[in-house]
């Protein structure tokens, strides 16, 4: 649940960011949240509440990041082609979380035959930090800087 209210939390923030900061500055925010969160986690695995405070501080940064998603390529996108451009977007996030969650699930699950079961979770965790982290220098380079145009479709995703 609390994952589920961060990431709500996340995205209603965005959809007012993006039109005062643009697409940019929100995606790299939440990406630099996300990574931070992450890295936390690594070391929040002994303590259940630090543990879910980390995952939905992580939800809240990714939040901002789907909406920035969504606006940047609507934004982009001419009225013939926002059908194919918003099914383009859901099916990669839905194909992204799920090949996410499987490489991550299998770094996890290497752990469980060895001496300390957190060792592959530490090592998952640390990957999607890297991930998060590498992918905000990423946006920096490639999310078109500046406000979306006014008449520009904002989605809340």
């Amino acid at each position: 649940m609390p994952v589920a209210v961060a990431t709500i939390v996340g995205a209603h923030l965005a959809g007012r960011a993006v039109g005062h900061l643009g697409a940019r500055v929100v995606a790299v925010a939440g990406l630099v949240i996300a990574a931070a969160s992450l890295a936390f986690a690594t070391t929040a695995l002994g303590s259940p509440m630090l543990l879910i405070a980390s995952v939905a501080t992580t939800a809240l940064g990714l939040g901002t990041v789907f909406v920035s998603a969504t606006t940047t390529a609507m934004a982009h996108a001419g009225p013939h082609e926002t059908g194919v451009v918003s099914g383009l977007v859901n099916t990669f996030h839905e194909l992204g979380g799920a090949m996410g969650a499987a490489i991550l699930a299998a770094i996890a699950a290497a752990s469980l035959a060895a001496p300390s079961i957190a060792n592959g979770f530490i090592d998952a965790l640390t990957l999607s930090a890297i991930v998060a982290g590498a992918t905000a220098v990423l946006a920096i380079i490639v999310v078109p800087g500046g406000k979306p145009a006014a008449d520009a479709p904002r989605f809340v995703h």
